[in-house]
């Protein structure tokens, strides 16, 4: 198992989310060179990494978000980019949440409406998430009966498309997308891009947490559907009383499988947590508040794993 996980840290790339966190985090001239890319419009000559993975959460009892790598600029603009390599069915409407979370940090009570920063949430996608194959799809608040007319809220959403080949981008971007989607290195910025990769991918540190990370994820995933599965089919053999033996045990199975998933990527998001906070992204404090615990529990959990 660790040879096969020492092998797959090596084959990872920037479309990978733990890589995406490493490479920002330590390098927010990377982060700049991207927002240029996909704005040139814009102009933005520089940019002020707050956090990675910055943490909204108003109380325990609304749902938190977590932001990738959020970034502001001087002329009043703030950026969260995300890094997605899987389709998860969600983005549109956690597009929607991750902008209005953003909207409700920035707004103390002191201030006027007119104070927000325009804001742009955008998804760096692995994946065609519209299906019309265009690079980028951007979006704003405009008036149905007057497409012309736009709200002028400043509230900007952008999908970006690794895979596309529709629309027009600079070349620049497009090399970028060629190495999220390809792993290929084709002008200066994704060469430099590359020697950072290689970097992390030697670093004892960043190796060993990843590791450690993917390590804890299967065995607990394994164990989590192993018994989710036999609870799951001791369910079925009842319902199979009533209903019939077989139909019920494939009942069973289906249940504690589906139990067993959920209950896997719930400990593996504990355990990427925990790895964060040692690897010093982010305090013992929000990482009690992204996993849903008081400080004294997570603590616990820290001290044993």
């Amino acid at each position: 198992m660790e040879k096969f996980l020492q092998e797959k840290w090596l084959e990872t790339g920037i479309d990978n989310d733990f890589m995406f966190h490493c490479v920002m985090s330590k390098h927010p001239e990377i982060c700049l060179k991207l927002l240029q890319m996909i704005f040139p419009e814009l102009g933005i000559t520089n940019v002020k990494i707050t956090e990675t993975q910055k943490e909204y959460e108003e109380s325990p009892n609304v749902h938190g978000v977590r932001l990738d790598v959020y970034s502001e600029d001087s002329d009043n603009r703030a950026y969260d980019i995300e890094m997605q390599a899987m389709n998860r069915g969600n983005l549109r409407k956690r597009s929607r949440y991750n902008q209005s979370m953003m909207d409700r940090q920035q707004l103390i009570k002191s201030m006027d409406y007119s104070e927000l920063k325009d804001s742009f949430v955008i998804f760096i996608c692995n994946f065609d998430l519209f299906g019309l194959n265009r690079y980028v799809y951007v979006f704003e608040n405009r008036c149905k009966d007057e497409p012309n007319l736009k709200l002028e809220d400043g509230m900007t959403k952008v999908f970006i498309n690794a895979k596309g080949t529709v629309g027009d981008i600079t070349p620049e971007l497009k090399k970028f997308l060629k190495m999220v989607s390809k792993h290929e290195a084709t002008d200066d910025f994704t060469r430099k891009l590359q020697e950072i990769i290689d970097f992390f991918h030697m670093d004892d540190n960043t190796r060993d947490s990843y590791m450690t990370l993917e390590m804890k994820i299967l065995e607990e995933t394994k164990y989590a559907s192993k018994i989710a599965l036999e609870e799951g089919l001791e369910r079925g053999r009842k319902q199979g009383l009533e209903q019939g033996l077989e139909q019920g045990l494939e009942q069973g199975r289906e249940q504690g499988l589906e139990k067993g998933r959920k209950q896997g990527l719930e400990q593996g998001k504990l355990l990427e947590i925990i790895s964060c906070v040692k690897d010093g992204i982010f305090s013992e404090e929000v990482g009690a508040k992204r996993a849903g615990l008081s400080l004294e529990e997570f603590k616990k959990h820290l001290e044993n794993n």
